[in-house]
């Protein structure tokens, strides 16, 4: 469901432009794709039928999503974009960016990279869409096209600190220690209990055969990320330090 959080305030200028009633139908969708979404995916093609044009479309892609038919979420997501010029390019440039969220989730990285291109070229504040294309140039080992654009990304708006630490894990891959330390302790000052900050941290601490180091940061990652995917891969690279094999 974290696709949920992320894609429900997408349409918020949208709703907003159709006015007090279809928001409030909206918001209903919404609320029906949480608790039951195939019945809410039945509801939101009706209101597609009956002329609930975008919104309607948005709910029914969201029901998609929470029914594990990402692909499918995800074309109608850039169909929304691509179709309904009446939509603001920001919010067109928004809903894009959760088309290629799934697609980088599915693997789909040729589709994504497309999707992350349209949705740069409408954004107003780009920050979201060069985030996006950094994600998907890294999951490619694009390191250095992905530090560019977290460049780019970290010049637009305030310090954030997961792009930093996603910088830092690009500029590890690509050997520069350093700067990957600065991007560190910057994101350590905003944000101390980010678990993928302590991940790479360790990291780090294990290039530079700083064992000790290593393995707290890591031991940090577990505490503060028990039971997540940061926390598993901060239990395997300990096992493979302890085991001798990084």
């Amino acid at each position: 469901m974290r696709h949920l959080r992320t894609i429900i305030p997408a349409l918020a200028v949208t709703i907003c432009i159709a006015g007090p009633a279809t928001a409030g139908i909206y918001d209903d969708c919404v609320a029906l794709v949480v608790t039951d979404p195939a019945k809410a995916e039945v509801e939101a093609r009706r209101w597609v039928q009956a002329g609930g044009g975008s919104p309607a479309r948005h709910c029914r892609a969201l029901a998609l999503l929470a029914r594990g038919a990402g692909r499918r979420a995800a074309e109608l997501m850039f169909a929304i974009a691509a179709d309904d010029r009446t939509l603001p390019d920001q919010v067109r440039s928004d809903i894009l960016i959760e088309a290629g969220e799934i697609y980088l989730g599915l693997g789909e990285l040729g589709i994504g990279r497309g999707v992350a291109a349209r949705a740069l070229l409408l954004a107003r504040e780009p920050r979201a869409a060069l985030t996006l294309s950094a994600r998907l140039k890294a999951a490619r080992g694009d390191w250095r096209g992905a530090v560019n654009d977290l460049d780019g990304a970290l010049a637009r708006g305030e310090p954030d600190a997961g792009l930093l630490v996603l910088r830092a894990s690009a500029s590890l891959h690509l050997g520069q220690r350093v700067a990957a330390r600065s991007d560190l302790s910057w994101a350590s000052e905003i944000a101390p209990e980010l678990a993928p900050l302590w991940l790479e941290r360790g990291t780090l601490e294990a290039a530079d055969g700083n064992r000790a180091a290593a393995r707290a940061a890591w031991l940090r990652a577990i505490e503060l990320d028990r039971d997540g995917i940061v926390g598993a891969a901060a239990r395997l690279r300990l096992q493979m330090m302890e085991a001798g094999q990084n």
